[in-house]
């Protein structure tokens, strides 16, 4: 079986390129636990990597939680003309398949979802951080390099990581992000 995917950490900062990267975050309806449980997080992964990937955008980084989820990802050439597309491919498949295998979830899934344009490389960093250290800040897990649901692994992965560098050296808190924008 072919394994085709989206998923891309970044390696260097010379690979950024201005207005290409978006922050998204995405909750369900009322904060309520829709995503609980590792299959349907690893189901919301893939859907949202194989919406990537058809559409040629790259899943940089990813959190899963049990009622979010952030993303950062890379659009071809800054085009984010299938941003709504992409989220909402992946909410209908996900909210479709969990309906059907629990019959008690009788209103609906999604809430929304929120992006930003990460206009620096600095922002980049900050945010590919803040997006790997969020299971931690919302207790999930005391150790985010083992989180399975997190690119986080993948970072650590990479030769020659700059991820430990990058949580050492661009440090901000949740606060001061969403203040950023």
């Amino acid at each position: 079986m072919l394994s085709f995917t989206s998923k891309e950490p970044i390696a260097r900062m010379e690979d950024f390129v201005e207005r290409s990267f978006l922050f998204i975050t995405a909750g369900t309806y009322q904060k309520r636990p829709f995503i609980a449980g590792d299959d349907r997080k690893s189901m919301l992964v893939e859907s949202l990597d194989f919406n990537c990937y058809k559409w040629g955008w790259k899943l940089t980084a990813y959190a899963i939680l049990d009622n979010h989820y952030h993303l950062i990802v890379r659009t071809p050439g800054g085009d984010v003309t299938r941003l709504a597309h992409i989220i909402q491919s992946a909410h209908s498949f996900s909210a479709y398949h969990w309906r059907r295998d629990d019959p008690t979830i009788r209103t609906r899934i999604w809430w929304n979802f929120w992006e930003a344009v990460l206009k620096t490389p600095e922002a980049l960093i900050e945010h590919i951080n803040y997006v790997h250290l969020n299971p931690k800040l919302h207790g999930t897990t005391s150790e985010p390099a083992s989180y399975a649901f997190s690119s986080m692994p993948a970072y650590l992965a990479l030769p020659n990581s700059p991820l430990e560098d990058w949580m050492k050296k661009y440090v901000r808190t949740p606060a001061d992000l969403i203040d950023a924008f």
